[in-house]
């Protein structure tokens, strides 16, 4: 590894606003084109091998959860004020990466040993044992490069490369499944559409990472990225807990409906999460760009403009995802009925799913000011107890109320965290927060919701079919936006950034860099 580098290009950090666009211009189009492909897969598949994936896909998410100590997010905090290609950040990146390979090694054949259990015992379905192993061979090899490659594109907010990555993605994804499904139609031919799509992107991330990090760097470098190891996997054992606690309350759904009621209901379950799921992309997009920036402007003692990026995002991701719950909860029958024979029983459980989303993303957006402040401990604290009063509710009123026990748990549990952490926020800005999040914005993102939840409701017990389901989402959105605008959910700054973020995105017009405020 040693040389001077004749690397390609270098390239350049993104401002926040900039690759928070590029950002949400990802999770838009891998959302819409999540739904589409998730009903096509449904309805392909049937809600019967949806069930069993939904089984399958839980190993690999076990694997994902237990793998990590979130060493990468304190990779992340230590590239976030270096610049690309400085050949500190390949030493830091290959000392990060052993260690997660190291860890995620002998995990996976803990959580292969456990999900044999599991199938041969409590679930009594053998037969899912292959194609678990299977995906949970692809977590080892393929999801976990690709996650630590990400993290170098996150630390410089690379957002239009991550755009482009997890478009394609997407796209790959979609066209294997729905060929695998037209062809065979089985939970193992849906799992290897999931993991070969994967391969082709993987190259594509080595090409681009490039621009950021060397491959080729003086063995002083990897020295020293290695001593640095024990304070990064330090800071990251930290948060540990808290990854725990989130993904114990955010993923034991399907495997607490699995136990608790039948193979169709775990389907008619894992389909709605999948929805709000997607929505919960955004807590990564938005934090990926979110917590370099607030680390970087902390260091160079820009306080106001760190609180201006925390509450900023705070209000765009509830203004946001307020608006799909409104429309998609009250709309939910309709949503439901388009997966195909057996998934309305999940409609009041969507309307509560997409509840949940909301409350998670911002409540991760805040944990990223704690991270910032030096302070993971106080977030995986905050994550437990959510997780204390959530998942006990969950088996309890799944128990009682089938799925929508399941959702209406979780919705408790994320809302016990949300207040906790935004009673933190609050006393650690450094300015008061009515100045940046006024009560009429307030009171517009909360009107708005409960106009547009009863609109759609309305269109949507009227008027049957795809038709009124269209008309529905269309009305319920439009009633949200009207309150939203009438009470004064948008300011001043929210236009001039929409503004000079449309010009940003269009190079031919510089002027557009001149424009304020900035994010």
């Amino acid at each position: 590894m040693t040389g001077a580098p004749r690397g390609p290009r270098t390239g350049a950090k993104s401002s926040y606003s900039e690759g928070v666009a590029f950002e949400l211009l990802s999770f838009v189009f891998v959302l819409v084109l999540g739904v589409g492909t998730s009903i096509a897969v449904a309805r392909l598949y049937g809600i019967e091998v949806i069930g069993e994936y939904a089984l399958v896909y839980g190993a690999l998410i076990a694997l994902i959860i237990f793998s990590s100590v979130r060493e990468q997010a304190a990779f992340v905090r230590r590239i976030a004020v270096l610049q690309p290609r400085d050949p500190q950040v390949t030493g830091l990146w290959l000392a990060t990466f052993c260690f997660s390979i190291a860890l995620t090694v002998p995990i996976a054949a803990l959580v292969l040993g456990g999900v044999w259990l599991l199938f041969d015992g409590p679930i009594d379905r053998p037969d899912l044992f292959a194609p678990a192993a299977v995906m949970i061979g692809f977590g080892v090899a393929v999801y976990n490069t690709s996650w630590n490659l990400d993290r170098v594109l996150t630390g410089f907010r690379a957002g239009r490369a991550l755009l482009w990555l997890r478009v394609g993605q997407s796209l790959l994804t979609a066209v294997a499944a729905i060929v695998a499904g037209i062809i065979w139609g089985t939970t193992m031919a849906l799992v290897l559409a999931e993991v070969l799509s994967w391969v082709p992107i993987l190259l594509w991330r080595l090409v681009v990472v490039r621009r950021y990090m060397r491959f080729r760097v003086p063995w002083r470098e990897v020295r020293e990225g290695f001593r640095a190891l024990p304070e990064i996997v330090g800071f990251g054992l930290k948060l540990t807990p808290g990854t725990l606690s989130e993904a114990a309350l955010s993923e034991a759904g399907a495997w607490i409906v699995g136990l608790l009621a039948p193979i169709g209901a775990v389907g008619a379950y894992s389909r709605m999460w999948q929805l709000a799921r997607r929505m919960l992309d955004l807590r990564a997009r938005i934090g990926e760009m979110l917590f370099p920036t607030l680390v970087e402007r902390r260091e160079r003692g820009d306080l106001a403009g760190a609180d201006r990026a925390l509450i900023d995002s705070v209000r765009y991701v509830l203004g946001g995802l307020m608006l799909v719950a409104a429309a998609g909860g009250g709309a939910a029958v309709g949503v439901t009925d388009l997966f195909g024979p057996g998934f309305d029983q999940g409609a009041t459980a969507l309307a509560l799913l997409l509840l949940v989303a909301p409350l998670a993303i911002v409540s991760h957006v805040q944990f990223q000011a704690m991270w910032a402040l030096n302070r993971p401990m106080t977030s995986s604290v905050i994550a437990m107890v959510r997780m204390a009063v959530g998942l006990p509710l969950m088996i309890v009123l799944t128990w009682q109320m089938g799925i929508t026990g399941t959702a209406l748990g979780q919705l408790v549990g994320y809302g016990v965290g949300f207040a906790i952490i935004s009673v933190w926020t609050v006393r650690a800005l450094s300015q008061r927060l009515l100045t940046l999040f006024s009560l009429r914005q307030m009171a517009g993102i909360v009107g708005g919701y409960g106009a547009g939840y009863a609109v759609a409701r309305v269109i949507d017990e009227q008027l049957p079919g795809a038709g009124g389901l269209v008309l529905a989402l269309m009305a319920g959105s439009a009633a949200y936006l009207l309150v939203l605008v009438v009470v004064g959910g948008v300011a001043d700054r929210d236009r001039a950034r929409a503004a000079r973020l449309w010009r940003r995105v269009r190079p031919a017009r510089p002027s557009a860099a001149t424009l304020e405020p900035q994010l």
